[in-house]
């Protein structure tokens, strides 16, 4: 997979926990979403995720907990 590399993103991030015991604060799994896209190198640096449009906690699923992530590219 490439990366955007130096691009303005856009990131939409949503939470589906397990369960509600430890419930976190959103700019905290935000912040580490972020670092982790840059760690993966799907982004240079997060500096460049310039929108959070539509992150949420969208809600628990005990079964199939997860992060749906869309990065997409900011065109000026």
């Amino acid at each position: 997979m490439q990366g955007f590399g130096k691009k303005k993103v856009n990131l939409e991030a949503k939470y589906y926990l397990p369960n509600r015991r430890g419930y976190p604060d959103l700019i905290n799994l935000l912040q580490a979403t972020c670092n982790i896209l840059e760690k993966a190198k799907i982004v240079e640096n997060d500096r460049y995720i310039i929108g959070f449009d539509v992150s949420r906690i969208a809600g628990i699923d005990k079964v199939n907990p997860r992060n749906e992530i869309i990065v997409e590219e900011i065109k000026e």
